[in-house]
């Protein structure tokens, strides 16, 4: 028995030393990561605003505190704007910029894994977010005077309070996407105030739409989503935020092509001069369901349609785009938006129109 006591005894000892040389290394890396971020004592403090960009914020404690540059500030605590942070890093980076500034978490977008990003509670796809463009409406913050952080949504194009088209280029270039590396947050490196940008107006659906986005957005996680709009109806009970951004990149997306569909989904559009259209067409569809979604589906179908008309020429006009929303979307809204195809082709009428255009659809036009 002594022999298995020894045995016994030298094996918990050595698994003590690995777990008091594990403590070790991790209090080591601990106090090297706190050397080499150096800390940035603001002198004014900057209280975040309900929802802010963590940019915004950026700006408005450069501003206050009379800094050159957000580049100086972001060279100093060695922060790459525009990129997704580890769990570790936020909370280096709310550390380094002083006590009190804990509430900056949920505003700064943190790496959950390679997939996904948590930002204000919300867990996004790394594809439903445009961390590296500057979004803005002139309007908001002119009456604000700050930043949405929702506004870096990919599919989000429009403002849900002032009905305008987001910006994200100035009218100088409007080729070149604004960066933090302009001297503000509403003035372009040419020297131009933002809010001079010319306005945009979106249609009622699309409003509507990005009302939508916000209110999701805003509402707190594990609440009850109230008082949206009359489109939501239209949704199954339980949509997610997450689920309705898919929603809306797939029905700004369809095309008879389905190379062109995967290679949106593969390589995501960011640029609000693309992505405005497919907003519009995505809330179009949706402020009418199902019917709404009809000529987004006739200009799929006509495409690829056989002679003569019948649902089964039309089902396999409309395979590449099964294919994708089966790829797409979640298996609830998957099987919602199945529901609209059944109904599209059980009404010829719909698959025979003689127009090939994707039209506003009457009910949306009255909605407005």
């Amino acid at each position: 028995m002594r022999v298995y006591d020894d045995v016994f005894y030298e094996a918990v000892f050595v698994h003590q030393e690995r777990l008091r040389a594990q403590r070790t290394r991790d209090h080591a890396r601990r106090v090297i990561n706190k050397m080499m971020m150096p800390e940035v004592n603001l002198l004014v403090r900057v209280a975040p605003q309900p929802w802010e960009s963590l940019e915004s914020f950026a700006y408005r404690a450069v501003d206050l505190n009379g800094l050159s540059s957000l580049s100086e500030v972001a060279l100093a605590l060695r922060w790459k704007p525009g990129r997704a942070l580890s769990l570790e890093r936020c909370r280096q980076l709310m550390n380094s910029l002083g006590e009190g500034y804990t509430q900056l978490e949920p505003m700064i977008p943190a790496e959950v894994d390679r997939k996904t990003v948590l930002l204000d509670g919300h867990r996004f796809q790394r594809g439903q977010l445009a961390l590296t463009t500057s979004r803005l409406c002139p309007d908001c913050v002119e009456q604000y005077g700050y930043g949405k952080a929702y506004w870096s949504l990919a599919p989000l194009a429009v403002c849900e309070e002032h009905g305008i088209y987001l910006v994200d280029s100035c009218a100088c270039n409007t080729n070149t996407l604004l960066s933090t590396t302009r001297p503000g947050y509403m003035q372009c490196a040419c020297g131009a105030n933002l809010r001079d940008q010319p306005r945009r107006r979106a249609s009622s659906a699309a409003q509507n739409l990005a009302l939508e986005i916000a209110q999701r957005y805003k509402t707190a996680i594990g609440s009850k989503q109230v008082g949206l709009q009359r489109n939501s109806s239209m949704l199954p009970p339980e949509t997610t935020l997450s689920e309705l951004l898919d929603l809306a990149t797939f029905l700004g997306s369809v095309n008879p092509d389905y190379a062109k569909m995967n290679l949106d989904r593969t390589r995501p559009v960011v640029r609000l001069s693309h992505v405005s259209k497919r907003f519009e067409l995505a809330a179009q569809a949706l402020a009418c369901w199902p019917t709404g979604v009809f000529p987004l589906l006739r200009f799929a179908y006509s495409h690829q349609r056989e002679a003569p008309y019948s649902p089964r020429t039309s089902y396999r006009a409309l395979q590449p785009v099964m294919l994708a929303a089966e790829r797409w979307l979640s298996a609830r809204m998957y099987k919602w938006f199945a529901e609209a195809v059944a109904a599209f082709i059980q009404t010829p009428s719909a698959w025979k129109a003689r127009s090939n255009s994707l039209p506003v659809c009457e009910c949306a036009r009255g909605r407005g």
